[in-house]
């Protein structure tokens, strides 16, 4: 069965803590006003660059601001985990007053807590990196090696689940704040020579939703990253890192955003029973996954 629908066009609700580049692409994308509105947005940083560019566009958004950081101190909380499902508590009934039917998190630094995501189980992430590669869990405390990486994309995901829960020896290898980084390292020695972005569906366990859709792959330069790493210039490795991350954020991350939006809109992406389906059949772990490089 497909998560609850209840438009024909999707009521979009965006989360951001920066320069909210997804949703812009949102806002300039075919789909808008056809497969979906913007119903709103809300920020968690007061002082973020998106406040001022969505306010600017020409489908201009006024941004909600929640300044995570007052919030607590206001409630008298520290930060953590209590704090983060009030102050969830509060983005809930905003996005609800504003009719959202679904969320984006358009670079959105919280964690969202699972009470938040049992009212809204249509909250999507993107991820700058792609999400069907598990590696064997490193100590100490389960931290991510790369002993044992393994494409996992053409597998049946209720197979893999097991594997990267709480309880298994994997975990999704290209998880967290430095994906981009994490795959030219490790892609250099088993393999993985293209970036994609991931939406996924939100789930409390960092990055490890079911993955909706990938976008189509943006090559890496072997020959570049081979160079930096025989010469063990790290900074080069970074900087190699971040810039193919701000290429994937245009064509990437807002394709693949795009993408889902539509699928969804149209009823022919849903999930069930740990699977993904696309017209009505299922997909392997990776989701769907579009095809046409990057170039």
């Amino acid at each position: 069965m497909p998560l609850p629908l209840p438009h024909d066009r999707l009521h979009v609700y965006a989360l951001f803590s920066g320069g909210a580049s997804g949703l812009v692409g949102l806002l300039e994308g075919p789909g808008h006003g056809r497969d979906y509105d913007i119903a709103g947005a809300l920020t968690d940083k007061a002082e973020a660059s998106g406040i001022g560019r969505l306010a600017g566009h020409d489908r201009p958004v006024q941004a909600e601001v929640l300044d995570y950081q007052d919030f607590c101190r206001q409630e008298g909380l520290p930060p953590g985990a209590e704090a983060r499902t009030r102050y969830h508590r509060e983005v809930a009934g905003r996005a609800r007053r504003a009719g959202a039917d679904t969320i984006i998190l358009a670079g959105y630094f919280q964690v969202v807590p699972e009470e938040f995501l049992q009212e809204f189980p249509r909250t999507l992430n993107v991820h700058p990196a792609p999400l069907h590669y598990i590696a064997r869990k490193q100590p100490p405390k389960g931290s991510v090696g790369y002993a044992d990486l393994r494409d996992c994309g053409n597998s049946d995901p209720r197979e893999i689940a097991p594997l990267v829960g709480n309880q298994g020896a994997f975990t999704r290898a290209f998880r967290g704040g430095n994906a981009p980084h994490d795959v030219l390292i490790a892609g250099h020695a088993y393999g993985v020579h293209e970036l994609r972005a991931t939406v996924h569906q939100t789930t409390p366990d960092l990055d490890l939703g079911p993955i909706l859709v990938e976008s189509a792959p943006l090559p890496i330069d072997r020959e570049r990253v081979g160079r930096n790493l025989r010469n063990r210039n790290w900074a080069g490795i970074w900087d190699y890192g971040r810039a193919l991350q701000d290429q994937l954020k245009d064509q990437g991350d807002i394709p693949a955003f795009r993408e889902a939006l539509h699928l969804l809109a149209h009823r022919r992406l849903s999930l069930s029973d740990g699977l993904v389906w696309l017209d009505g059949q299922p997909l392997p772990y990776k989701g769907h996954q579009m095809n046409r490089p990057l170039i």
